[in-house]
């Protein structure tokens, strides 16, 4: 919804925010996006639970003591504490964006981006004000659900603005094998592919699975078969109650016949004769 807020005479700040959700159990969420051009020599200060990045459209001033003008952004972290005062004579008119959740500072890590209250030159500001602007001014919502959902992707598209190039590629690459494999290890239940995997990191799978194989010395398939059938033959060896169906397909198998035909290669016995045997 969007609010229109009278702060004095001449200057309005406009925000669309959306209800939230649980921040507990929730992996990222955009709360609001906001506009406003403020009065010289502003100042507002806080402690917030949230993060919000300002992106300057205009005019200048300080974040913390750091200066700011046209063409920055700002990065405002959880239970910092913020102080940000206009410039007297050219204040600043800025967009922001208001997010939280657990995902938060491995996208921040992966786009090269400190977890601190900081300014950051940035080249692509005008494309993150536009986005933002189109969401708050320009979008017709038909419903809540289409809000919620249009300022969720929001965050996406405003961090991939922020991946660069000079990010250290080393690290890079294996903090990108490693948030490869959480995604399988939490999902391997489901019927995940390369590809989903390669969209949630937000690289191309043949370039994931090159470093995926570099970090671990498998394919990322194979991973996954192994973490699949290591969970089988633990269900088989602590749940004797569990039918082999069921744990074939608590394990992310969904033709019975392709999990007794892996495992057997796996383990030398179909997952019956397992099962018998552990009985037995």
């Amino acid at each position: 919804m969007l609010n229109v807020f009278d702060l004095d005479s001449t200057h309005k700040m406009y925000a669309r925010n959306v209800p939230m959700l649980n921040k507990d159990c929730t992996d990222l969420f955009v709360y609001e996006v906001g506009y406003h051009k403020v009065q010289p020599n502003r100042c507002f200060a806080a402690c917030r639970s949230c993060y919000v990045l300002h992106y300057v459209i205009d005019g200048k001033g300080t974040f913390n003591g750091q200066k700011f003008e046209k063409g920055d952004c700002y990065l405002k972290v959880p239970y910092e504490y913020e102080s940000v005062v206009a410039d007297s004579n050219d204040p600043y008119e800025t967009v922001w964006i208001i997010f939280f959740g657990s995902l938060v500072p491995t996208l921040l890590e992966r786009c090269g981006l400190p977890h601190k209250n900081c300014v950051i030159p940035f080249k692509k500001c005008d494309d993150c004000v536009r986005m933002i602007k189109r969401c708050l001014f320009e979008k017709e919502y038909s419903c809540e659900q289409e809000e919620i959902l249009e300022l969720n992707s929001l965050i996406y598209k405003i961090f991939s603005k922020h991946l660069s190039p000079n990010t250290n590629k080393n690290k890079a690459k294996k903090d990108l094998a490693i948030m490869a494999a959480e995604y399988i290890e939490q999902n391997f239940s489901r019927p995940i592919t390369v590809k989903n995997i390669a969209d949630y990191v937000l690289f191309s799978p043949s370039y994931l699975c090159n470093i995926f194989k570099q970090k671990y010395g498998v394919s990322i398939q194979q991973y996954l078969i192994d973490l699949r059938i290591n969970t089988a033959i633990d269900m088989l060896d602590k749940f004797k109650n569990l039918s082999v169906s069921s744990i074939s397909e608590n394990c992310g198998f969904k033709d019975p016949l392709y999990f007794s035909r892996v495992f057997k290669k796996r383990t030398g016995l179909s997952p019956t004769e397992y099962k018998k045997r552990q009985i037995d």
